[in-house]
């Protein structure tokens, strides 16, 4: 039990670091279209 316990933990904090390296690319790459599009107009 207490293996799946931290197999659980471990797989979260592999998901919740996943979503925040994803939303901060995300992010990125919005803010260089922004900035692009700006440059355009």
């Amino acid at each position: 039990m207490v293996c799946a316990g931290l197999l659980l933990i471990f797989f979260k904090s592999i998901f919740v670091t996943m979503k925040l390296v994803i939303y901060l690319l995300f992010c990125r790459y919005n803010l260089n279209l922004l900035l692009q599009l700006s440059f355009w107009f």
